[in-house]
């Protein structure tokens, strides 16, 4: 039997592909280092590859914990697209429901200022997010 998921997994965005490995902590940020926990698919002919090519460390701003900037930091796999037909040589692996793909934050991140946003409007909300970022 698998033991049970810690309580510090379910912190993570989208705990059903990322694996919490450690939180680091610096004196004005937490960082949390995950790393994928899925089966790599080429985005463009959807086969599934394990031919490995290299990785990379991608940094994402998310949600503060007691006004502590928190940044998410998952290590992304570079793979091999085996389809001779498929026009993608090499694909990076994606996060569904953790950030978009060039996203810089995570989905809840950016939710949270798009909400600030529509309510808030352009300028009024600027001045509310760097409030609130300055109270962090």
């Amino acid at each position: 039997m698998a033991p049970s998921p810690s309580h510090s997994q379910s912190l993570l965005p989208n705990p059903g592909i990322l694996i919490l490995d450690r939180i680091e902590r610096d004196v004005d940020r937490f960082r949390l280092m995950a790393r994928v926990d899925q089966e790599p698919t080429c985005p463009v002919c959807g086969v599934v590859s394990r031919s490995g090519h290299s990785s990379y460390r991608r940094c994402l701003q998310d949600l503060p914990w007691q006004g502590v900037t928190v940044q998410l930091c998952v290590r992304i796999g570079r793979f091999r697209c085996r389809n001779s037909s498929c026009p993608r040589k090499i694909f990076c692996e994606r996060l569904p429901q953790v950030t978009r793909v060039y996203g810089r934050q995570t989905e809840r991140a950016s939710e949270i200022v798009r909400l600030i946003g529509y309510v808030a409007g352009g300028r009024p909300g600027q001045r509310l997010l760097t409030v609130v970022h300055r109270h962090q």
